[in-house]
């Protein structure tokens, strides 16, 4: 049985990657440079021009910019510009610039994690993901981690705890793999 963070089925994990594979492999049949103005992802994100800097993202992201990757998470999981909302797109994107460092996807996935979009509903994993953002200065990662610790029993918040001490420990490579 292949073990993945978004649950236990093979079949969810390649959909995400055969989805992003298409949007890049778009992108290099299409033959555009980043853009005609030069412009990064970022500037793009600045201008709210969605669509117009999506491929850029998408390409600048690809290369390993976590910037990037994380805007490309929340054009999804927004559903800006003439994208639809895609939880599991914005999940796995999110979930790519978390274990980068990324503060905001860090608590955007615990988020998603609270409300089951685009992962199962485990308000453990959001407590590891809201813990990890508190604990990189994220004040919203903070309150998330105190709310979800209301709905936690001892023994999850003490699993939590642990799970986020191996996560960091890890740099991140094993980060909640169910």
């Amino acid at each position: 049985m292949t073990r993945t963070l978004m649950g236990s089925d093979p079949s969810y994990t390649n959909e995400t990657i055969m989805r992003t594979a298409l949007t890049v492999l778009l992108f290099c049949l299409s033959g555009v440079a980043a853009s005609a103005n030069d412009q990064t992802c970022s500037d793009f994100m600045k201008s709210k021009r969605w669509d117009d800097g999506f491929l850029t993202c998408a390409s600048e992201a690809e290369a390993g910019d976590t910037f990037s990757r994380r805007a490309i998470g929340l054009i999804y999981l927004r559903g800006l510009g003439s994208r639809d909302v895609d939880y599991v797109l914005a999940a796995n994107n999110l979930l790519q610039a978390a274990r980068q460092n990324d503060t905001v996807s860090q608590f955007y996935l615990a988020i998603l994690y609270s409300k089951g979009n685009g992962v199962p509903r485990e308000y453990t994993f959001a407590h590891v993901w809201a813990s990890i953002a508190a604990e990189n200065g994220s004040k919203e990662g903070a309150e998330l981690r105190d709310v979800l610790e209301k709905l936690l029993t001892s023994a999850e918040i003490l699993a939590s705890e642990l799970l986020t001490r191996e996560c960091i420990r890890s740099d991140f490579s094993n980060c909640i793999q169910r």
